[in-house]
């Protein structure tokens, strides 16, 4: 609004030298609009989401150099759910509900056909199929564990049922004002994790072992795979680095991030080669792993110039989510029903990244198929 008001005019007794023209700018109020940073234009993380999900495939494909990895590897799920914290707000630090719903109206039909594809394929019988689980489809417990943590038929599926649930307790939380708490929460939710994993080690004699008469097994499940101690925490980290970018910027472009990732992948590998000699049952939750995800993926923000790395980038853009969803269908399928019994030493010491390249080739046939076959539904990729 623009006011003009000559006082010479309107109040003729007033002195003109006095009460000389004055003007009056109101500004209107500013109107917040969500603007999303762009993804295509953050190499770095694109190309980070390439390499987890080759991670991804390695935790549940065995080769190898598996125990050499494993800690390594199982970064990968921190690191998604941060780069999904990463673009949860806006330029402004503000979370719009508007677009969590828009996540979840998304994620819900994805969900639905990646554990139809899998419910279909567990009904083949051996040798092509996995296990047949008719005679599980009486149980309470199978669509228990489809509901939460959502592993009944895709087992990695408590990753997408998390981060629904995650989703809609931050929308919560941003309805109450109180966004904040999920900082707090990542401590807690880490220690639980911890206590149920990576200290868990201390105080159990076996895999089998139980706790207030639960096998062990299922607290992993309940503790260890879930939207509380693994989803809230980590997609909190990378709401943090997004609001505090400018001020992580100087340390995120700083040249001891590299002797910091190293060291800690290398603390990592420690790690898990003293848990094993402590006790042999294994456990896929280690102190230094959240650690190495954040240093991992505070350097990667930075780095990856896309004249460089845009090919590589493209492809974590286009094609990570469905390794994700199908690369178990591929290890199932095509390396352990069709190509171990051609020569089974081989393919079992290779097994992870022979499969990380057959699921590449799947997910660059199906994203092509969705740009020629436009009537392919989004979310199918």
């Amino acid at each position: 609004l623009k006011v003009l008001a000559d006082t010479n005019k309107k109040k003729p007794h007033l002195n003109s030298q006095r009460y000389p023209l004055m003007k009056l700018q109101l500004q209107p109020t500013a109107t917040l609009t969500y603007r999303k940073a762009e993804k295509t234009k953050i190499t770095g993380l694109n190309v980070l989401k390439l390499l987890c999900a080759f991670f991804v495939v390695h935790i549940h494909v065995d080769c190898l150099y598996t125990d050499w990895v494993y800690s390594i590897v199982h970064i990968a799920v921190p690191i998604f759910f941060m780069i999904s914290g990463y673009f949860l707000c806006d330029d402004t630090g503000v979370i719009q509900t508007g677009h969590i719903k828009k996540i979840i109206k998304h994620m819900i039909p994805v969900i639905i056909f990646v554990n139809l594809i899998y419910f279909l394929y567990s009904l083949i019988p051996e040798p092509y199929g996995h296990s047949c689980k008719l005679d599980q489809l009486s149980s309470p417990d199978t669509w228990v564990l489809l509901i939460y943590p959502g592993s009944s038929f895709f087992h990695p599926g408590w990753y997408l049922n998390a981060y629904i649930i995650a989703l809609c307790v931050i929308a919560l939380l941003v309805k109450l004002h109180c966004d904040k708490l999920l900082y707090v929460w990542i401590f807690i939710g880490l220690f639980i994790n911890f206590a149920f994993g990576a200290l868990a080690f201390t105080w159990l004699d076996n895999a089998n072992a139980t706790f207030l008469g639960i096998e062990y097994s299922k607290i992993s499940l309940i503790l260890n795979r879930n939207f509380y101690t693994i989803a809230l925490p980590f997609i909190a980290m990378g709401l943090f680095v997004r609001r505090n970018q400018k001020h992580l910027a100087r340390m995120a472009a700083s040249k001891y991030m590299y002797v910091a990732v190293v060291l800690l992948l290398v603390a990592g590998v420690a790690e898990h080669m003293w848990q094993k000699s402590i006790n042999p049952a294994i456990f896929n939750t280690h102190l230094f792993t959240p650690l190495a995800a954040m240093s991992l993926f505070l350097f990667a923000l930075p780095r990856f110039k896309a004249n460089r790395w845009q090919t590589a980038a493209n492809y974590g853009q286009r094609y990570s989510a469905s390794i994700y969803y199908w690369h178990l269908l591929v290890n199932y399928i095509i390396l352990e029903s069709l190509l171990q019994p051609l020569a089974p030493t081989f393919f079992s010491d290779w097994g992870a990244p022979i499969c990380c390249i057959l699921s590449l080739l799947l997910a660059m046939f199906i994203y092509h198929s969705k740009q020629k076959y436009k009537t392919i539904p989004s979310w199918m990729g």
